[in-house]
């Protein structure tokens, strides 16, 4: 006799959330296999179970039906209108929750919406500012780079409108408003074309670089050699006669230059810059004060283009300039090569007495300036410091004795001790510590310099014979290895590239000297060269 076998129930199936929970507590832990497995199965769920239409009911008794459609038809529902509609409608919401520009996320938004209607996934939509320079900005930008108004035309067609670059019509707007500011304003007179306000010019290139976080602070070294923080608001006092500020006082740089150039016609052209901004050096970082035609950049010359500039440069160091809404002092270098320096400060050439325009060393030697030498110092003498510099005081002096006329056409000449070297009317009273020579010209006659001690240094180790050998290896070192032609480098320019590759090569004619004089005399030459 049989039992009778009674089937056991199904166990009832698990909860939905119980196994919900089970499968994502899993879900880290699965294989690629299990995974892909997983997620085919959940398609397939989802296209089974999945309503083929969706209804919405508002609030205003509007009931709308959403259908189900495929991606192939998709791009014949949404039409080109609609697509514009659609992205115009993203893109002023991005620009109210962002504060970007309309304009400039259009085209992004298009291209997403563009690309959604041919493929599945997720669009990512910029989020971050996105900006444009105004139209001001634009022009410029044209301004500096030099580009024509049908040129900008070319690139914004090129760049479609969405690009953000104004039409032609804009811009010639924005660049009539940018000619009509204080600080652009220019006239011209028989001696040229000049600003008609230094002041206005110099304050309106500071609020640009404020505005465009731009502007440096340029702090002065104190004694400890530590940068000296801006501490005292300076106080303009025209009133009394001008004195140059402490190092603390809030203040601002300008140098002040002439570059003296040009085929056919030559010109000369004052330059006003500040080193309180990246690159200062840039032509597009400069103002140009003015631009003459001249023959000559001699004193009289100078007198006569920018003479009547002085008094502006006087009047900004007296009253300041405003930075960003405060009033600051200007500190004023004058910069260019050693020919304007020494026609600007009277100076009568690297020939006379006192050749230098920053110190009073003696550069001829004999017994009529013994005398001056144990003063003020010889310039052989180059192990000591000099004894003493030029002064502001001096040059003021030099203006009200000699005015218009030079030191040889007085009544009665000026002593040498009087006039040290300067025969001519400086046109601005300067401090000679704030006169900065050109970097170039700073490297004029050096590599000359540099290679002598080293022959010098052999004909007192060796004699002269050890000396032209010495010379001769030098000579074939330069001409083989650093290929230099022997070329003059100084002259109506600064004749070439040759002269450069000399000091840039320096080890090579150190190399050649080895074994040609003492290793401790040839380690310090290698140093003069690195220095």
């Amino acid at each position: 006799m049989f039992a009778e076998q009674v089937a056991a129930p199904d166990p009832p199936p698990p909860s939905p959330t119980i196994a919900l929970d089970t499968l994502m507590a899993r879900y880290d832990m699965l294989s690629p296999s299990e995974l892909q497995l997983f997620e085919a199965l959940m398609e397939t769920h989802l296209r089974a179970v999945r309503q083929p239409h969706i209804s919405f009911s508002f609030r205003s008794g509007v009931n709308r039906r959403y259908e189900l459609v495929s991606t192939r038809n998709r791009k014949i529902l949404v039409k080109t209108r609609q697509m514009r509609r659609r992205a115009s409608a993203v893109a002023r919401a991005e620009v109210s929750a962002t504060h970007s520009d309309t304009t400039a996320c259009h085209r992004a938004i298009a291209d997403i919406l563009s690309s959604a209607k041919f493929q599945e996934g997720v669009s990512v939509v910029p989020k971050s500012n996105q900006r444009r320079l105004s139209p001001r900005g634009q022009a410029l930008f044209l301004t500096k780079q030099q580009l024509s108004q049908s040129k900008w035309s070319e690139l914004r067609k090129a760049l479609c409108k969405e690009s953000g670059l104004a039409s032609r019509e804009v811009i010639r707007t924005a660049l009539r408003s940018i000619a009509a500011e204080p600080g652009r304003q220019v006239w011209t007179d028989e001696r040229g074309a000049h600003l008609v306000s230094l002041r206005d010019a110099l304050e309106c290139l500071l609020a640009e670089l404020v505005a465009s976080g731009q502007f440096r602070e340029c702090l002065v070294p104190g004694p400890d050699g530590q940068p000296v923080p801006h501490t005292t608001t300076f106080r303009p006092a025209p009133e009394l006669l001008y004195e140059q500020h402490s190092d603390d006082v809030d203040d601002k740089d300008l140098c002040l230059g002439l570059d003296k150039s040009g085929g056919g016609t030559s010109t000369a052209k004052l330059v006003a810059t500040t080193p309180n901004q990246a690159h200062p050096m840039s032509r597009s970082n400069s103002n140009l004060l003015s631009t003459m035609p001249c023959d000559s950049d001699d004193n009289a010359e100078l007198h006569d283009m920018n003479g009547p500039w002085m008094d502006d440069f006087q009047a900004m160091l007296d009253n300041g300039v405003t930075v960003g809404g405060k009033l600051r002092a200007v500190r004023l270098f004058f910069m260019g090569d050693l020919a304007f320096l020494r026609s600007f400060l009277g100076h009568k050439g690297a020939s006379c007495r006192r050749p230098c325009v920053w110190c009073l060393l003696i550069g001829r030697s004999g017994e009529a300036n013994a005398a001056a030498a144990e003063a003020h110092g010889h310039i052989q003498a180059i192990q000591e410091a000099p004894k003493m510099i030029r002064t502001r005081l001096h040059l003021q002096r030099m203006i009200y004795a000699l005015q218009d006329q030079r030191n040889d056409d007085l009544p009665i000449p000026l002593t040498s001790a009087e006039h040290l070297s300067i025969y001519h009317p400086p046109l601005f009273d300067v401090d000679p510590c704030q006169i900065v020579v050109a970097p170039l010209h700073l490297t004029l006659g050096v590599v000359t310099v540099l290679l002598r001690p080293g022959v010098e240094a052999a004909a007192f180790n060796g004699g002269r014979a050890a000396a032209e050998r010495a010379a001769a290896t030098v000579a074939a070192a330069l001409l083989d290895d650093v290929r230099v032609r022997p070329v003059p480098y100084h002259g109506v320019c600064f004749a070439g590239r040759e002269c450069h590759r000399i000091s840039q090569l320096g080890a090579a004619a150190c190399d050649a000297l080895d074994g040609h004089i003492p290793a401790e005399e040839l380690a310090a030459l290698r140093t003069a060269w690195v220095e």
